[in-house]
């Protein structure tokens, strides 16, 4: 597969996609269709073309050379849907694991929309006061500087055309790339860093959710496990052989530290900082009455749910400040419009 095909096809294999292909393996496989069946026979004839096509080919000739399903699904689906289904394979439960792998993938795919859909209209709104202030500097200030010559502006006035200047210059363009590096930088950092100030940098709004996330999908995967009757040092070793971000791994390796300190109940192996203390008191009592395995898979999607909700909320709040800013802006515009024409009036007369 040349590397144009490969770049179409990841832009065609979109979130609904994959969904669909993760649910169709695991379905075939509960009928009892071979892996090779299923690649090279049903999943073409669902997807006869396209880059979807493209990716189902590609699977299968991973697969044919030997390697593993969640080996070949790496390059397509990601990292967490790979650490996933290799956790089925190592536990021999593969269906399981592909269906919770569709799930999740439906669920982190649900989270970029929804903070999206709060940001619509203050986009909107910002790209309008940005078309008042370039009629403002075509239109308005050149004019006025020819009646004035050679006549100093205010420094509010002044103020604004140099704003103006820069805003509908390339200024708006660097300013969108220095907000793209910046969350470039905190998201390499919320996933990889583990030092020492990592327990504090979490009580911060983005790091709190991502490690609300972390321990949804920690527990889930436990949850998976405990279901195929894997203990909890084995499973946390077949979550840290499936590689998953640093900072999940950190955690694992402090649960299976509390193990090794031994503990009389099995919850305050959880207890490395990654769950909030709400969580942990429910957890400390299912574990004296032994009912912790039963129940991670549910505390997986109610943590879940909590980071929808505060990426909903979060998108909410910046959307605010989004549109704040672009009241700012026309509300900007129109003061340094009538102080122009005041200005304007003043001079001449005088």
């Amino acid at each position: 597969m040349s590397r144009l095909q490969t770049f179409l096809a990841k832009m065609e294999l979109g979130a609904q996609q994959k969904r669909q292909l993760l649910d169709s393996i695991s379905e075939f496989l509960e009928y009892g269709i071979s892996m090779h069946a299923i690649f090279s026979e049903l999943l073409p004839e669902m997807y006869p073309k396209g880059g979807v096509r493209f990716v189902i080919d590609d699977i299968f000739e991973r697969i044919s050379d030997g390697a593993y399903l969640s080996d070949a699904l790496l390059p397509w689906f990601g990292k967490k849907v790979s650490a996933t289904v290799k956790s089925g394979e190592a536990s021999d439960s593969l269906y399981s694991a592909l269906k919770i792998a569709a799930e999740s993938t439906a669920k982190e795919a649900s989270l970029l929309p929804i903070f999206a859909n709060k940001l619509i209209y203050p986009i909107v709104a910002i790209m309008m006061s940005l078309v008042v202030i370039e009629m403002m500097k075509i239109k308005l200030f050149p004019s006025i500087l020819t009646l004035l010559k050679s006549t100093p502006l205010p420094p509010n006035i002044a103020n604004y055309l140099s704003y103006a200047k820069f805003m509908t210059g390339f200024g708006f363009i660097l300013l969108a790339l220095f907000i793209l590096l910046i969350g470039i930088a905190i998201t390499l950092v919320v996933h990889n860093y583990t030092g020492a100030l990592r327990p504090s940098l979490d009580k911060l709004p983005i790091f709190a959710i991502y490690r609300k996330s972390a321990g949804a999908y920690l527990l889930g995967q436990l949850g998976f496990y405990f279901k195929s009757n894997i203990l909890l040092d084995a499973a946390l070793q077949n979550i840290l052989d499936a590689s998953p971000s640093r900072y999940v791994s950190m955690h694992c390796n402090k649960m299976m530290s509390n193990i090794e300190d031994g503990v009389s109940n099995v919850a305050y192996a959880f207890d490395t900082g990654l769950l909030d203390n709400s969580v942990m008191s429910v957890m400390k009592a299912m574990g004296k009455v032994n009912k912790i395995e039963d129940n991670c898979a549910s505390y997986s999607i109610l943590l879940t749910k909590e980071v929808v909700e505060t990426v909903a909320k979060s998108g909410k709040l910046v959307g605010l400040i989004l549109l704040f800013y672009g009241a700012m802006n026309i509300a900007w515009s129109i003061e340094s419009m009538y102080a122009t024409i005041g200005f304007v009036q003043t001079t001449l007369m005088s």
